[in-house]
């Protein structure tokens, strides 16, 4: 499972056709199953464990692969936490950790790799560099202006 959500990351093109492909093709498949099973969910807990711990490796060691997880889950997570956020108890500590990470840690990989930083921004999202944040673009559809979501960074300047 670990290595199919890899391998989706690497799907590009259209933004909405990416995200169609990483969420409803790949995510949706191994996180959102309304299966109770005990197994299910522990067999879940440590795919989510094992994203997260790929992405902290960014902290020490940027690379590739862990830039391209990290883009999937901001992709198909989206950047808003709060009750609003579309998902449930057990991703939203996956959610919380990872936005908070990409809070404190995105500026400085930037700095310090700006290839590898890039890697991490998959479909919509972007990087503003005058406000210091990112930002995911929905589809616009029939409205004037699409829906924009935020996520402000830290200064490059703090210490992590």
């Amino acid at each position: 499972m670990f290595k199919i959500i890899f391998s989706a990351a690497y799907i590009d093109g259209p933004p909405d056709k990416a995200w169609s492909i990483h969420h409803n093709s790949v995510w949706g498949v191994f996180f959102e199953l309304s299966n109770d099973n005990r197994a299910w969910k522990i067999v879940q807990f440590k795919l989510r464990r094992l994203l997260y711990d790929e992405i902290r490796d960014l902290e020490s060691m940027p690379n590739y692969k862990a830039a391209r997880e990290l883009g999937i889950c901001l992709n198909v997570m989206g950047l808003m936490t709060g009750k609003h956020s579309g998902y449930g108890r057990d991703h939203a500590a996956l959610k919380v950790a990872v936005l908070a990470w990409m809070q404190r840690n995105y500026p400085r990989l930037r700095a310090v790799n700006a290839e590898t930083a890039d890697t991490c921004l998959i479909g919509s999202i972007t990087f503003d560099a005058e406000q210091s944040r990112l930002v995911k673009t929905y589809a616009k559809g029939l409205r004037p202006e699409p829906d924009r979501q935020y996520l402000p960074l830290q200064s490059p300047l703090v210490a992590v």
